[in-house]
Formats: C-alpha cells, sequence, structure tokens
C-alpha cells in the first residue's frame, strides 16, 4: 500500500517530470519548433475554455436526425428525436415512467434535468475535444504549418537555450493542464475522504502456530486477502485505501508546484471567494447550468462534505438525538450550505416540490420563490436555527427559564423573530405550515393559539418578538402556557401594548376571554369591542388588561387554594379617580361590573332606568348600569366604607359610616353619596317604606323610580343620625329621642318635622276646639300649615318650623315623655321666670297656658284689658308677660295653700299677708292688681283715714284701669303703718 511518502515522491517526480520533459524537449526541438508547439497547444487548450459552454449548449439545441439515430442504440424509444434537448423528456419516460409524468413536471424541474444532460454532453465533449479533436487539431496544424512554414532548412541552428526556455514554458503549461483536471478530482477525493470514518487501530490477530493443511488451497479463493465483513462492518471502501487516499491528498496539497499553481486565483462563480485558476477552470468542465448560476460538483462536493464533517463531529451522530446538535453547529452547516450553488439555486424546487408531496400550498408562486435571495435567505434560517438550538440545548439540559443561557434574554429573542420576519420562507411557512397546524384541532397546541386570516406573518413575527422580548424582560421567562387574565395582568402597559401589536395574541385573548370570569362573574363582552374579524380589538385589550390589575390582589388567595384567580372585584372600592378612569376605559370591565350591580338591583339596590344601559352581547341585549353610575355606586360605597359587595341592604347602621369625627354627619359625605341616582333611589326606597310621613314637597321622580330629594335625603340623614336612630324601620320620633337633639339640625328636614308634628298633632286641639282650662295642647291652626302626603292633602297638618322648634324646647321643659302626656300646671307652677319666658316663645304653649290660667273663674273676668291681645289669630289672649307674672304672683299667693295659677284665687288680705319681696313679685301682675284695685280704693276713700287717689296712680293715668304697683305698696304702707 501506497504510503503519505511514497505519494510525495512520486507527485514530485511526476510533477517535475512533465517538467523536464518539457525542457528536454525544448533542448532537442530547438527555439522554433518548441515555440510552435507552445503557440498552437496554448490555442488548443484557451480555444476550449472559452468555447465549451458555447459549443456544448449549441450541440444540446442542434437538431440532427443522427442525434435520434445514435441514441437509439441506447434505447429504441429515442429513435424519433433530433436534439439532445428533445431527449430529455423521452429519458425521463423511460427510466422514470413509473413515478414521473413528464408532462405535469414544471419548467424548473426540467430546466435542472436539461442542466443535468448537458452536463453528461460536456463530459462527452471533453473527452471527444482531447482524443477525436485534439488529433484534428494537430493535423489541422501539421497543414498550415506545411502551407505557410516554407522549406525545413536542417542545416538552421536550433538555439537550444531559447528552445529548453520555451520548453520550460510548454512543461508548466503542460503540468498546468494536468493539475487543472487532477487537481479536481483530488479535490473531489478530498471532500470524500472527509466523511469517511476513522478506523481505530485493530488489535494484532492471534498467532496460530498449527498449520492449516485442510485450507492450504481453494480454487475460489482470491488471492488478495479481505477484510472480513463482521470485522469491517459492511465498509464499502477499505481501511487500507481510505488511509491511502488521505495520503494522497496530504502529500498533493503540500507539494510545492501544486501550492504555486495555487497562487493563481480567481473569483468564483458567486463572486463571494478566490479559488485557484486549475480548480475553476475545472469547475468550468464538469459543470452544469441551473436557473443562471454555474453549478460546478467539485464545489458541491466540497459543501457537502462539510455539513457532512459537522454532524459527525458532533454527539448527534452517536446519539441520534436532535437536541445534542449545538447552536454552534446548527449555525455552521446553514452557513456552509448557503456557500453551494446548487442548494441555493435547487431551493424553490425543492420547496415546490415538498409543497405538492405534502399536498400543500404555500401561497407562493414558483416565480416568487425563484426570486427569493437564498443564499441570503440560507443564511437568515441559520441565525434562526442557531437561536432555536440554543433555547433546546439548554432545555435538553433539563435548563428551567430561569437558568438560561446568558445571551438569553429579551433582545435574543427580538432577535430571533425579526429574524423570522426578515425569512420569506418563515413567512411562506407561516402561511402553509404553521397556520394549518396551529389550527388543527387535533394538535395540543391549537387549543392555546388562535390564527386570524389574511395573517401578515413578517409583521407577525416582528410583533410576537417584540412581545415575548417585553416579557422575558420582565420575567425572564416567555413560556407562554396561558393568555388569559391571570397572565397579563403581571405585565407592564409597555408589555401589554406590545402583546398587543400580535394578531395571533389578540386572537387567542379574545378567544380565551370569552371563557374567563372575573372573581367568579362571567365577562360581560358587548360587540360594540370586537373588530371586523371578531377579535377583541387592541385599544380594547389594552384597556382591559390595566383594568384588571386594578382589581387584582394575590392576598385574596389562600396558599392551598390552587382555583384562585387573585381577582377581587371589591378592591374596586379602594380606587381613587384616576384609577377609576383607567378601570372604567374598558368597556368589558364597564359592562361586568354593570351587570353586577344590576343584578343585585332585585334585592339590594333600586335601579332607575336612567341609570340603565341596553347592551348587545351576541344575539342577545343585556341590561347593566351606565359607567357614570358605577362611578358614583362605587364613591358611595367607599364613602360607606363597604369593603365588599357582600352586604343585603342598607340599613341605619350606615350612618354611622358618614360621621365627619365630630358626632355629625360629613356634609361632603352625603354629597358623595346621594350624586348617585341608584343609591339615592336606593335609600328612597327604603325610607319611603319605614318613615311614617313624607311630604310629597320632598319627592321627585328619578326616571321611573319615586324618590327622596337629594336635599332632603341629606337632612332626613343628619337629623336621624342626630336623633340617633339606630333602625329605619319602626321607629318613632319620641320626645326622648328629639329633646335630647339640636332643633336645628333635626327639623331641617322635612321628613322628620312632618313626622314630629304628626306625633304631636295626634294629640293636640286647636284654639277654636279647646275647652277653658283643658290640659290638653292646643296648637293654633295659625301655626300650622297645609302638607301634602301621597297626593292626599292634609289640612293644617305641619306645625310651622320656628313654632316647632320653639314648642319643641317648651315640652322638653315641661318634662313630656309622650307627645300624648297632657300639660300639668303644677308643672308649669314650679318653673323661675326664666324658664317661663322660654316656654312662652311657643305660641302653642302660649295658647295652651292662656286656655289653661282661663279655666281658674277666680280671675276669668277681672283680666285687665291691658292683659290681653289678639294674637296667633285668637282674640283676647293673655300676653306672654302677664302670664309669666300671674304664675309667679299665683305660687306666691298659693305657697301655703298649694294652688297655683289654674285654680288661686286673689285676695288683698292674701297679698297683704306677704313680705316686702313676696308682695313686689306678686304685684307684677296685671290680673292681682286688677283684681285687688276695687278693694284698696275703698281702704283708700275711708273718710277717717282717706288716701286721695288720682290719675296718676293709675295705669296709663286712666282711672278705669288698675292701680299702678307702686301706688299699691304706698296703700300698704300707709295703712300699715
Amino acid at each position: 500500500m501506497l504510503t503519505l511518502n511514497d505519494f510525495t515522491l512520486y507527485f514530485n517526480i511526476a510533477f517535475f517530470g512533465i517538467i523536464g520533459l518539457g525542457v528536454l524537449g525544448g533542448l532537442v526541438h530547438g527555439f522554433k519548433k518548441s515555440l510552435y508547439t507552445f503557440v498552437t497547444m496554448l490555442i488548443f487548450y484557451v480555444i476550449f475554455f472559452i468555447t465549451i459552454d458555447a459549443v456544448v449548449n449549441q450541440l444540446w439545441t442542434m437538431e440532427s436526425e443522427q442525434i435520434g439515430v445514435a441514441l437509439a442504440y441506447v434505447n429504441s424509444a429515442f429513435a424519433s428525436v433530433t436534439s439532445f434537448d428533445a431527449a430529455v423528456p423521452v429519458a425521463i419516460s423511460i427510466y422514470l415512467g413509473d413515478t414521473i409524468d413528464p408532462a405535469l413536471l414544471s419548467p424548473a424541474v426540467m430546466s435542472l434535468a436539461g442542466g443535468l444532460g448537458i452536463f453528461v454532453l460536456k463530459i462527452v465533449y471533453t473527452i471527444l475535444y482531447f482524443t477525436v479533436i485534439l488529433i484534428i487539431y494537430k493535423i489541422i496544424c501539421w497543414i498550415i504549418k506545411l502551407i505557410f512554414g516554407g522549406k525545413h532548412d536542417p542545416h538552421a541552428a536550433k538555439n537550444p537555450g531559447f528552445g529548453a526556455l520555451i520548453g520550460l514554458l510548454n512543461g508548466v503549461m503542460a503540468l498546468f493542464v494536468f493539475l487543472i483536471m487532477f487537481g479536481g478530482v483530488v479535490d473531489i477525493v478530498k471532500s470524500v475522504t472527509i466523511i469517511l470514518p476513522e478506523q481505530a487501530e485493530a488489535e494484532p490477530d492471534a498467532v496460530d502456530l498449527e498449520f492449516p493443511r485442510w485450507e492450504l488451497y481453494e480454487a475460489h479463493y482470491s488471492l488478495i486477502d479481505y477484510q472480513e465483513t463482521a470485522e469491517t462492518g459492511n465498509q464499502a471502501i477499505p481501511e487500507n485505501a481510505i488511509a491511502m487516499m488521505k495520503d494522497m491528498v496530504t502529500a498533493y496539497e503540500s507539494n510545492l508546484l501544486v501550492t504555486a499553481a495555487g497562487i493563481i486565483t480567481i473569483p468564483d462563480s458567486s463572486g463571494t471567494r478566490e479559488i485557484p485558476l486549475n480548480l475553476y477552470l475545472f469547475d468550468m468542465v464538469l459543470s452544469f447550468e441551473f436557473a443562471d448560476k454555474q453549478i460546478a460538483i467539485r464545489n458541491e462536493m466540497s459543501v457537502f462534505s462539510e455539513v457532512i464533517m459537522i454532524i459527525l463531529n458532533s454527539d448527534f451522530a452517536t446519539s441520534n438525538e436532535i437536541s445534542d446538535l449545538t447552536s454552534d453547529e446548527v449555525k455552521s452547516m446553514f452557513s456552509t450550505v448557503s456557500s453551494s450553488e446548487f442548494i441555493v439555486t435547487i431551493m424553490p424546487l425543492a420547496i415546490e416540490f415538498a409543497a405538492d408531496y405534502f399536498d400543500v400550498d404555500l401561497g407562493a408562486t414558483p416565480e416568487q420563490l425563484a426570486a427569493i435571495d437564498w443564499e441570503t435567505e440560507l443564511s437568515t434560517l441559520g441565525d434562526i436555527a442557531e437561536s432555536i438550538f440554543i433555547i433546546i440545548n439548554a432545555q435538553a439540559e433539563g435548563t428551567d427559564w430561569s437558568t438560561l443561557p446568558d445571551q438569553v434574554d429579551g433582545d435574543f429573542i427580538r432577535s430571533l423573530f425579526t429574524s423570522m420576519a426578515n425569512s420569506s420562507l418563515m413567512i411562506y411557512m407561516g402561511e402553509a405550515f404553521i397556520e394549518p397546524y396551529l389550527s388543527n384541532p387535533d394538535n395540543t397546541v391549537s387549543s392555546f393559539f388562535v390564527i386570524p386570516p389574511d395573517l401578515n406573518w413578517s409583521n407577525e413575527f416582528l410583533a410576537i418578538g417584540e412581545a415575548l422580548g417585553a416579557i422575558f424582560d420582565e420575567s425572564d421567562t416567555f413560556a407562554l402556557t396561558e393568555l388569559g387574565l391571570a397572565t397579563i395582568v403581571n405585565l407592564t402597559p409597555s408589555s401589554i401594548n406590545k402583546i398587543f401589536d400580535s394578531q395571533i395574541l389578540v386572537a387567542t385573548i379574545s378567544q380565551v376571554l370569552l371563557t374567563q370570569d372575573l372573581d367568579g362573574m362571567g365577562l360581560v363582552i358587548p360587540n360594540s369591542v370586537f373588530d371586523a374579524n371578531d377579535y377583541l380589538k387592541k385599544e380594547e385589550l389594552n384597556a382591559l388588561a390595566l383594568s384588571i390589575q386594578l382589581i387584582y390582589n394575590a392576598t385574596t388567595c389562600a396558599p392551598e387554594d390552587d382555583g384562585c384567580s387573585g381577582f377581587a372585584i371589591a378592591e374596586v372600592l379602594n380606587l381613587d379617580e384616576n384609577e377609576l378612569d383607567t378601570l372604567f376605559s374598558s368597556e368589558i370591565i364597564s359592562a361586568t361590573v354593570g351587570k353586577l350591580l344590576y343584578d343585585m338591583g332585585s334585592d339590594v339596590l333600586t335601579i332607575p332606568n336612567i341609570s340603565i344601559d341596553n347592551l348587545e352581547v351576541g344575539d342577545s341585549t343585556v341590561n347593566v348600569v351606565k359607567t357614570t353610575e358605577i362611578r358614583k355606586v362605587f364613591n358611595a360605597l367607599n364613602v360607606l366604607g363597604f369593603e365588599d359587595f357582600e352586604f343585603s341592604s342598607f340599613t341605619a347602621s350606615i350612618l354611622n359610616r358618614l360621621d365627619d369625627g365630630t358626632g355629625s354627619l360629613d356634609s361632603n359625605k352625603l354629597t358623595t353619596l346621594f350624586e348617585s341616582t341608584i343609591i339615592q333611589a336606593t335609600i328612597s326606597s327604603i325610607l319611603l317604606d319605614n318613615l311614617p310621613i313624607v311630604p310629597d314637597s320632598v319627592k321627585e321622580m328619578v326616571g321611573n323610580v319615586e324618590c327622596i330629594t337629594i336635599v332632603e335625603l341629606s337632612n332626613a340623614f343628619k337629623a336621624l343620625y342626630e336623633l340617633g336612630i339606630t333602625d329605619f324601620a319602626g321607629e318613632n320620633f319620641t320626645p326622648a329621642k328629639i329633646f335630647l337633639a339640636d332643633f336645628d339640625i333635626v327639623l331641617t328636614s322635612e321628613i322628620v318635622r312632618a313626622s314630629i308634628s304628626d306625633a304631636i298633632l295626634d294629640f293636640a286641639s286647636t284654639s277654636e276646639t279647646a275647652t277653658p282650662g283643658s290640659l290638653t295642647l292646643i296648637v293654633p291652626n295659625s301655626l300650622r300649615q297645609d302638607v301634602t302626603i301621597n297626593d292626599v292633602l292634609i289640612a293644617k297638618g305641619l306645625i310651622e318650623l320656628n313654632e316647632l322648634k320653639a314648642l319643641l324646647n317648651a315640652l322638653s321643659l315641661l318634662g313630656f315623655t309622650d307627645f300624648s302626656n297632657g300639660m300639668s300646671a303644677s308643672t308649669i307652677a314650679s318653673m323661675n321666670a326664666a324658664t317661663l319666658d322660654e316656654m312662652l316663645q311657643s305660641g302653642s304653649i302660649h295658647i295652651t297656658i292662656d286656655n289653661l290660667a282661663k279655666g281658674n273663674s277666680a280671675i276669668t273676668d277681672n283680666i285687665p284689658i291691658l292683659a290681653l291681645d289678639d294674637l296667633y289669630g285668637v282674640d283676647d289672649v293673655i300676653i306672654a308677660e302677664e302670664i309669666r307674672n300671674f304664675i309667679l304672683a299665683a305660687n306666691e299667693l298659693g305657697e301655703s295653700s298649694g294652688s297655683d295659677f289654674s285654680d288661686i284665687s286673689i285676695s288683698l288680705a292674701g297679698v297683704e299677708s306677704l313680705d316686702t319681696s313676696s308682695q313686689s313679685i306678686v304685684l307684677n301682675s296685671m290680673i292681682v292688681l286688677n283684681i285687688i284695685t276695687p278693694d284698696l280704693e275703698t281702704i283708700c276713700s275711708n273718710p277717717f283715714n282717706p288716701y286721695v287717689l288720682d290719675s296718676t296712680d293709675y295705669e296709663d293715668n286712666n282711672t278705669a284701669n288698675f292701680l299702678l304697683k307702686a301706688t299699691v305698696l304706698d296703700i300698704i304702707d300707709f295703712y300699715t303703718l
């Protein structure tokens, strides 16, 4: 077996020998013959390489019946063809007719078949050129030399020195021509040997000392030993042959002359790299044209071997696990393949064939596939594959998403999908493979992703890359296994916006949301939020995502509750105005919460029709509370301090939630509370059902619901809170509650005022119906107003506001425990002057005490005109000052007898019996003065001891009136001295 040293020696001998023979020939033939040989052979070679393609192409299309005759020797079916070009479909029918119909083949396939035919013809032509045509060429040159060369002079000088120089050139040219073909062959052998497996060094065979006599000779044995199949593993090329080929390649490439020849380079057909001229010329011969590209067999073998070598050197070669291919190896394979002219040009045809084979519509015409820059495309696919394998390798090693390689970040993901967007093949595959695959209900992933129609895959890849990149930037993961509310709630607005640039993610989320609920509530999705493809509009999805983030509270879920979503609708009660703006920017959230409130209406809330929207949801109409009203309800519930919607009704306990911290209700809170028409209607319904009297004057229609006006509700709440009402139902307005309250607050409410008035008037009479001396409270008609309740006019059914305040104060002073209590003269008599003055500010009390006093027959006819006035629509009412003075006088006069102003008898003797201080009090009363004046006048007229009286001693200087207090005191003093 030849070794490396052998090949090195033989190549040196051969190559230098060719040059040496050229020099020797030059010395022998001399300058002229050597030059003639050099020029003619140079022309021969140049003509070959310049004209080979043109000649072969001409031969390929040349029409001649002789072509069919010649080919008929191969197969009679070729007899009718008149050109090599026409023989191609016939050959396909002959040799591939069972599987391929030539009539159905595309022009590209036929072009490829024609290119292969031209390749065969080119080889045949090359052989003929350097054999038959070379002989013909030499004969022609010899004839030309005879004609134009002149007579040969055998004695002429040959110039062997110059002949040797030209001989050298002849030798170099011959060697170069030899290196063209041999170098190309060696390069092909090199490509083959690269992919052949290395053989382990065999163990030495055991020595068998026994002579195998019975095997001494078998006629059928080969004289050359061969290796057993079991030992070589069916190796097609013997191990020693492989080693020998490798040694030959090594020796050839290291040869000095080969190295020198390799210095002369020329750009290859793609213009991307320089190759040695001899290999370039070899490729001109062993190549064929396809799709305007020159496909060189040597280059394709080299590319193929490099790809195979990458695979053989990878772990995949032994494991057959795709994940064992590294990203660098995958990238190298694609980079290498992209340098193959054949693969670059065959790609459109291969893809077209694959599409036909798998019965897939690529959505691209052959012309569109051919227009792709496949060299760039393959490089882009390499970038994609490299990125994918980085992830595959990490996952194959059990790496979780949080510990992926450092290069996997948001930019890495964006770059991956940008490459996919820049890949024409990926775009077509998206339409032809990815879309049908994801849309197939038999695929697990189809239950997650939804593919919208007419998708622009280039834009979609970019959008998905941006979305997943943004998600990875925030969470170090891009593993999307669910795209519902629970996923998007954790994303930032920026990521959310990027997610919804993707039509696939929009379509997917749209479908997912149709089956999702929010804190136990099914989402209400109005038709208005869908686009023309029945997917949610991007604007709505953005708004929805931002909205649900406001009502997500992971603390609502117990650790052991795997089914808990973390959404709590009650979170809306903690939102400020700006957050509510965000919340209700989503029509879905607005509709969902609106439906929640509407459904509460039958049990808890009273909802006027002006607060309701009718939304088209699918084929149905759904009633929901308007968004503007929802906000007002939330603000109201927030003011009331509700932490959720789990309440059955509004009770009087809500009053405590409106306290401003000083024991009174906060006016701002009340304003916020009753801005909601629903809350207004709900509380109005409660009050109308439970409070005894609600005047029509404080009622209004809010839509289709009768409500109490907002002003009155605020006043009523303040009044009820001031009264300490603990239950709207069954509460009476009793004196015990009223007398402790601030009347200015309580009586601002028309409802409370009417209710208290009604409670008082149930036991009161008018001045017209009162019997003198009666203990019944009298409320004169002049201090009453008409009131309409439930469209029924109740005449004089309401006590005037100022009178009611004064009356309640007076009744409080009188110690009323119930409005049915009668007046007590003894209680009145026990009051001091200040209390009496305060009490008598009430006209009703004034009239009542007047009536009670007039029931005392001892004074009825002795009430002076000056003590009477027409008050409260009643004639001759004792003025308040006189009532006070008379009660005080009666107290002094009846102290010993226990009498009071209602039954006291007035006498001069009684007055005289008092001390000076008491007399001064008693004589403040005009009634007392009027009663004792006649007796004093009689005493003063005593002729024996007269007290002269004139008009100045009388009230108003009128003797028809009673004596002045000072006069009376003087008279008493005069007669007691």
